[in-house]
């Protein structure tokens, strides 16, 4: 499911308040009904799930966010990722 879609389904605009999209989900769920329209639910239920995710992910994202152990750690996976590099 598309990023766009997810708060197209649940008719909110992008958010990072887990409480918002709980609320956005339940007043959805009013008019979706799972045995006459599953597929419907299932879309519902998926976009509510992806946005619940979206908000615990980090938000770290480029290299003036990370701190000496986030390189660190990027600069050790680098080197873990190449078998030559292990090697050397």
């Amino acid at each position: 499911m598309d990023k766009k879609d997810i708060w197209k389904a649940l008719e909110i605009s992008e958010t990072s308040n887990e409480d918002g999209i709980k609320l956005a989900y339940r007043k959805r769920l009013v008019f979706v009904n799972s045995e006459e329209d599953a597929e419907g639910f299932m879309r519902l239920r998926e976009a509510y799930e992806y946005a619940i995710q979206l908000v615990g992910e980090p938000k770290v994202n480029s290299e003036e966010e990370k701190n000496e152990v986030d390189i660190w750690i990027d600069k050790i996976d680098g080197v873990y990722s190449s078998f030559v590099d292990r090697i050397n």
